[in-house]
């Protein structure tokens, strides 16, 4: 269990290295091949109190299984963007997400910890808190090939020794046809 405090006390450096540390925990869990789930609190209270918006993660791709307590499917609906403010927002202890905040809880844990550019996009918004945003629409294509992009560099996609870069990105673009994928990542990580 990795448990994170974001309270209304926590400034942007708090917030960051919180969402680092559970990221790094992540990763690790995962490439370290483990069994079982992991689950992912987050609390905004001091302490580890409650409220807190629950994550449970499978060690199989950084799959998350459930949000507090209810079975997901693992779908993207709509693709709201993501403010520094979600996170003293997220529904907490029973209540069920909607399809926009699950996919804001995807984005920012699993698709980060799979992914470094994503991850640094978050943590700019996480630790600039305010009115910072993340466009997850943004984020749909690197999203979308990560399997395809693991496979192009050498890495095993369901335990993962290390996130994806940039490089890893262009690597897997410079190797495809003349398809709207590869244009649209080569756009994104220019060499």
């Amino acid at each position: 269990m990795v448990d994170w405090v974001v309270t209304g006390n926590s400034n942007g450096m708090d917030r960051m290295l919180g969402y680092q540390r559970v990221l790094r925990e992540m990763r690790q869990f995962v490439a370290n091949n483990a069994a079982g789930t992991m689950t992912i609190n987050i609390h905004r209270s001091p302490g580890n109190a409650p409220p807190t918006t629950s994550l449970t993660m499978s060690a199989n791709n950084f799959t998350v299984t459930h949000i507090n307590g209810h079975a997901i499917n693992y779908n993207y609906g709509a693709l709201l963007p993501f403010l520094a403010s979600d996170l003293d927002a997220f529904p907490a202890g029973a209540v069920q997400v909607s399809l926009p905040v699950k996919a804001k809880l995807l984005y920012m844990l699993p698709e980060a910890a799979r992914s470094v550019p994503i991850e640094e996009d978050f943590t700019r918004v996480i630790q600039a808190m305010g009115t910072a945003m993340v466009d997850l629409n943004r984020w749909f294509v690197p999203v979308h090939v990560y399997d395809k992009t693991c496979t192009a560099v050498g890495l095993d996609s369901a335990s993962p020794a290390r996130p994806l870069t940039a490089a890893d990105y262009r690597q897997y673009a410079n190797g495809l046809g003349n398809v709207k994928d590869k244009h649209d990542l080569l756009q994104m990580f220019p060499a």
